[in-house]
């Protein structure tokens, strides 16, 4: 588990002399597939968020959204609060599971978050982060938060973190318009987003013809979050066809093998 300590006033990631001997110079190889980039895929309720996720290979699923697994077939640990999520944590790590599963899907990193979020009060006895002053309270929930998404990060699965879509109306000196954001509340965003690879968004596209499509994207607009690290799935916006709603993985992976043997 991820320590902290105090530095001037905030917190640091606590660094073990033990980990002196493992310094040094790599040289580091992009992935050669999907599979080893984490993913961040949030959507309207109902899109095909769960569906989707569970495309990429051999799957099991951390589900904090409990309902939202009945519908699929897959190795499931269920977690109602955050000592739920922290013994999840511990079985995901051992050898047998770590050999058994490739890809570990959070549904919904919201309820996560909030589970998060009530532990925190609980211990440190506040009924709201903003009650301890300078910010205290925060700090406490985001090194909480931080600490346990860099232990799913160490246990070497390909991470899927889920989250739904909410609308808001932006206002600017000329114009309004419609900007549509993950639901995971800003700490659980503030910690979270910048550590995955991959922000997929997905919507529902009406095509020339009057159907309505599925579409998933990494292309980044004032409307809407998304993005690529990967530099192979940058700017993209690929239907997945309700035939192939189970074979996402393997459109996406397609597509960025072709885009990582082109820049070539």
């Amino acid at each position: 588990m991820a320590k902290f300590r105090k530095v001037n006033g905030g917190s640091r990631p606590e660094v073990s002399d033990s980990s002196v001997e493992y310094a040094g110079i790599e040289i580091n190889t992009p992935e050669n597939s999907l599979l080893g980039y984490t993913a961040f895929i949030y959507g309207a309720p109902k899109i095909g968020k769960t569906t989707t996720a569970l495309s990429w290979p051999k799957p099991i699923v951390l589900a904090c959204e409990v309902r939202g697994i009945k519908a699929f077939t897959v190795p499931t640990i269920k977690c109602r609060s955050w000592q739920h999520v922290l013994k999840a944590i511990d079985t995901l790590s051992s050898p047998s599971n770590t050999r058994k599963y490739s890809t570990l899907i959070i549904d919904t990193v919201d309820l996560m978050h909030k589970y998060c979020l009530s532990y925190c009060c609980e211990k440190y006895g506040f009924d709201h982060p903003s009650d301890q002053g300078w910010g205290k309270g925060w700090e406490r929930l985001s090194d909480e938060f931080l600490a346990q998404i860099l232990r799913l990060f160490d246990l070497g699965y390909t991470l899927i973190f889920i989250s739904h879509a909410k609308t808001t109306e932006v206002t600017s000196d000329f114009e309004t318009y419609t900007r549509i954001d993950p639901t995971l509340a800003g700490t659980g965003r503030r910690v979270l987003l910048p550590l995955v690879d991959v922000i997929f968004y997905m919507k529902a596209k009406e095509t020339r013809s009057g159907k309505v499509v599925r579409t998933i994207t990494t292309k980044a607009t004032r409307e809407y979050e998304a993005g690529d690290r990967t530099q192979h799935l940058t700017d993209i916006e690929l239907v997945i066809p309700a035939e192939r709603k189970n074979s996402a993985y393997a459109i996406l992976n397609a597509r960025y093998k072709k885009n990582s043997e082109d820049s070539k």
